[in-house]
């Protein structure tokens, strides 16, 4: 058995910073992980609007719901696309996306 150094006590005890290791690792994943959760904001604010969009698509017809979905499709390109970068980064969020949730599974 061996005496720790003030290093190695440091990072079993988890001091040395606050929220995360002063490494580049754990600040790409404090990045990608702030990346996520911006993303998973937008999505469930589409999914408490999304109600909304399902009544007028029904009501206005192909064109209007086409439309609809595209712009849904549009934000979930562009928020997966943000999201495997962040994921590069080092984010461990579970991403949620809108079109997902109400294009492939369903609304609830």
């Amino acid at each position: 058995m061996r005496t720790l150094s003030y290093t190695e006590l440091s990072d079993v005890s988890g001091g040395g910073s606050f929220l995360i290791p002063p490494t580049l690792a754990g600040l790409g994943a404090l990045a990608g992980n702030t990346i996520i959760g911006i993303d998973n904001t937008v999505n469930s604010f589409q999914d408490a609007i999304a109600p909304i969009g399902v009544v007028l698509t029904a009501v206005s017809g192909p064109i209007l719901g086409a439309l609809h979905q595209f712009n849904d499709l549009a934000i979930y390109k562009v928020t997966e696309g943000l999201n495997t970068f962040a994921q590069a980064l080092g984010g461990s969020i579970t991403p949620d996306y809108h079109y997902e949730n109400e294009w492939i599974h369903g609304i609830n």
